[in-house]
């Protein structure tokens, strides 16, 4: 499992990897964060919970969800499975779509006073259906731009499984409902990303 995170405890492991993404992709934001007293799980955690619906109005959340549960997938050859059976969707970008969010107001935060980034944190959300789109695609950008390994082990981790990501095909023998644990060759993209 992620280091430090429970297997029994998904929203601790969901924020081990939250924690790392948002340092390999904003090391310098998590630092003023940090200054600020305020850690990437301060913001992680409500939105994971409310599934994005925190200090979002119930419609652009609907359109989100709508987008998370049932449109086009990125791999639109892979038919989704489980409880997604029949339907299309990419619940898997969840966590790329709350670091996009946190992402999106880096250059607010960088600015602001320690005692005031608490309650901007707190704020963050998504107005129109136009954030959800422009948020969605930041997160697809995010998600291509993490090291591959990475995303295939948030991906068993989080139980966010292959569909609608990269990473179910991604790795020579590296199965997503696999149980083989032979080693997989880390590039130096994951090297990096797991330093974090």
């Amino acid at each position: 499992g992620a280091n430090g995170a429970s297997q029994n405890d998904p929203l601790a492991t969901f924020l081990v990897h939250f924690r790392r993404l948002a340092s390999y992709h904003e090391s310098p934001l998590i630092q003023r964060l940090a200054e600020a007293c305020v850690s990437p799980e301060l913001f992680g955690t409500s939105r994971l919970v409310t599934l994005l619906a925190r200090r979002t109005p119930p419609f652009v959340a609907l359109a989100l969800w709508d987008h998370l549960l049932f449109s086009s997938p990125v791999v639109p050859e892979e038919p989704p499975t489980g409880i997604l059976a029949g339907r299309n969707g990419d619940p898997s970008l969840l966590i790329f779509v709350c670091l996009a969010l946190l992402i999106k107001s880096g250059p607010t935060l960088m600015t602001m006073e320690d005692d005031i980034v608490p309650g901007a944190i707190d704020n963050i959300g998504l107005e129109t259906k136009a954030d959800v789109i422009a948020t969605i695609m930041k997160a697809r950008s995010l998600r291509l731009s993490t090291p591959p390994f990475a995303v295939a082990q948030i991906a068993l981790e989080t139980g966010f499984g292959p569909v609608g990501h990269p990473a179910a095909c991604m790795l020579p023998g590296l199965s997503l409902n696999s149980t083989d644990s032979s080693p997989v060759v880390l590039t130096a993209a994951d090297d990096i990303f797991y330093q974090h």
